[in-house]
Order: C-alpha cells, then structure tokens, then sequence
C-alpha cells in the first residue's frame, strides 16, 4: 500500500500502479482510495481513472467516484470514471431517452437542475448541477448510472420536495440550457460544457430556451392570476435575496421613523420605499435585476408543468412589462429586510452518490 501511494505521489508507473492496486483486498483499496483523495494532485485523478475501468465491487467503485468528485471540488482537473471498454460520453443516438429536471429556489438560494442522457437501453449519463440565484454554477458531478440507480436518485430528490419546494420534469433542453446559462453566469466548468453541447443538436424536443416559454399552451378561458396571487404562491416563499450588507441594512430599514419626531405611518412607509430603491439602484443588488427575470421565466415554466395555468399566464403577462425585473426585486428585498434574521433550512439538494448503485 505505500508503495502505492509513494508511486502516486512521484507520479511515476500509474497503470502499473492500479495492476498492483486490483490485487488488493477491498479493506486496503478503501484505505488507499482516502489517502489518495486527498493528495490533491492531477496524478492522483489519473490513478483513480486507470484503477476504475477493472474494478468490479460496488464500494470500491462509488469510494472512486467520491474521490474523483473531492478532487474536483478541490480545482483538481480530472476526467469522469469510464467503466471497462466503455466510454462515459459517447454518441447518442435520436431514439434514445432524454430527461430534465428542475425545482425552484430553496431558502438558502440554490436549486437542482437535472440531465440524464440515454446512452443504451437502460444506461444513462447523469448531470446533477447546483446552481446559486445571482452567482451561477456551483457543482456539476457527471456520472454514469443504470435504470434502477437513475430512478433512486430521482426518488430521492422527489422525497426532499414539500408544499414550498418543487421538483419538476422539464425539457431535458431546457435543464442543458440552464446548466449552460449558469455556467456562463459562474465562469466555472467550461470543459464540461463543451461535453454537454455535443448532445444539444439531438435535444430536440420540448422547450428549447427562455423566449419559448411564453408561447406555452393553456386551455382556453383560463384565468389570469395577479401578480400579488402569484408571488404569495408557495413556490416563491422559500426564495430569499440576500447580499453582504444585508444585516446592516436590516437594522437601518428597521430604524426608519424612529427618530424623536413622531412622523406619520404613510411618511415612513415612503421613506422605506426610498430606501429599498436606493438599494436596488445600486451594487450589488443592480446586477440581479437580470436574473430576476430568468427566475420569473424559469417559475413560469414550472407553473405550466404544474398545470397550474393561472399562475403561468399571469406571470408571462406580468414580465411583458418593461420594469417587472425591478419591481420583483423590490418585492424581495423588502421581504428580506423586514425578515428576522433566520439560519436556512435544509433544501433540496441531496448527494447524488448516495444512493447510486453501478
């Protein structure tokens, strides 16, 4: 086993290195695999990559893709896992099945988005992507998995949705032009960004991008909600803006009309408007008017997958209006400025290795 490592850490004989490794009891893999997790090195990616295509145990293998993954999490560039005689991306043909998933924002400001490209009969590549409101991209693991490992996952996500958190099938097109939206937004995973464009032409199905979200449609006489209704909607109540100052400025909005001059209630709700729009009007909080919109898109699109047709058509009429972005996110900040302050609660995003059985 040190031999092992020491060859690892030199960099030198890295096939020879996972023959010597395929020799070994499971107990010893296991305890090489965390020594080499944390090495923090290229080679160390390399090894884990060649040991993985003969490895036939189960917890050997998911222990591998739990490296591989800390590695990356670490800036470590390293390839996904290739099963024996198998490519981990390949060719997929016309026929084969496609999915998308989405949920909405949970109270912590990140959201779900997943892939999952057939690749053969009940043979999958799995994206599970972690993407922040107004920063973009966090994570993106790729995997491979099989039917049964694919339905587990997706279970899970499904058990970690309530009334406020949704976990919906989208276009799988749409989740890929999200994961590369957000990617653009982060300027993180730029590699594997090129991987996932390689399928695109054949994602044919389904909305494509943001603009084809309006022209959805819904049965006739269908009532258009308001946008108070809309944004009281549970799935917007999980949604938090936040920024650095934020418990600064909570206390400042809370302070307004406090002074010894007793002024009138409607003279202090103005002087919170102003307030709140100075904020907006100014950094960070201006940056996030564009993504305001995306996100009333993306939950307009939830809504009509949810058959919940009033609220898609009141919020696609709403952002026909020209200040609808600013007037959201003055909505938001207000709300986060007359919260208490609260630690986020658990949301949706769960590991995708825990419960992925090769």
């Amino acid at each position: 086993m040190d031999e092992i490592i020491a060859a690892i850490r030199d960099g030198s004989s890295i096939d020879r290195q996972a023959e010597a490794f395929a020799a070994l009891a499971k107990k010893e893999k296991l305890a090489i695999i965390e020594q080499v997790a944390v090495l923090k090195s290229a080679v160390a990616g390399q090894f884990l990559n060649a040991a993985y295509s003969g490895e036939k145990d189960k917890d050997v293998l998911k222990a591998m893709r739990k490296a591989l993954f800390r590695l990356k999490s670490a800036g470590i560039k390293v390839e996904e896992p290739k099963a024996a005689g198998e490519p981990a991306l390949r060719k997929v043909e016309d026929a084969r099945e496609h999915i998308g998933f989405m949920s909405n924002y949970d109270d912590a400001g990140t959201r779900v988005v997943l892939l999952i490209l057939g690749i053969k009969k009940n043979s999958f590549i799995f994206l599970n992507a972690i993407d922040k409101f107004a920063e973009g991209l966090l994570e993106l693991d790729t995997m491979p998995v099989d039917r049964r490992g694919l339905e587990e996952i997706v279970n899970e996500y499904r058990r970690g949705t309530s009334q406020q958190i949704a976990f919906e099938e989208v276009s799988p097109r749409y989740a890929s032009f999200l994961i590369e939206e957000a990617s653009i937004a982060s300027g993180r995973f730029v590699e594997e960004m090129k991987q996932i464009k390689f399928f695109n032409a054949r994602l044919t199905k389904g909305v494509q991008k943001a603009g084809d979200i309006y022209g959805l449609a819904v049965p006739e006489n269908t009532n258009i909600a308001s946008p108070e209704a809309i944004f009281a909607h549970d799935l917007f109540a999980s949604f938090k803006v936040t920024w650095a100052t934020l418990g600064d400025d909570r206390k400042e909005y809370a302070g307004l009309g406090g002074s010894t001059i007793v002024l009138p209630q409607h003279m202090v709700e103005e002087k919170k408007r102003e307030f709140v729009r100075a904020l907006i009007a100014g950094d960070p909080l201006a940056s996030y008017v564009p993504r305001m919109k995306r996100l009333m898109e993306d939950y307009a699109y939830l809504f009509h997958v949810m058959n919940n047709f009033s609220c898609y058509k009141g919020l696609t009429e709403y952002l026909k209006g020209t200040g609808s972005p600013q007037e959201t996110l003055f909505r938001f900040v207000a709300r986060s400025l007359e919260e208490t302050e609260e630690k986020p609660q658990d949301g949706l995003i769960v590991d995708p290795y825990g419960s992925v059985r090769p």
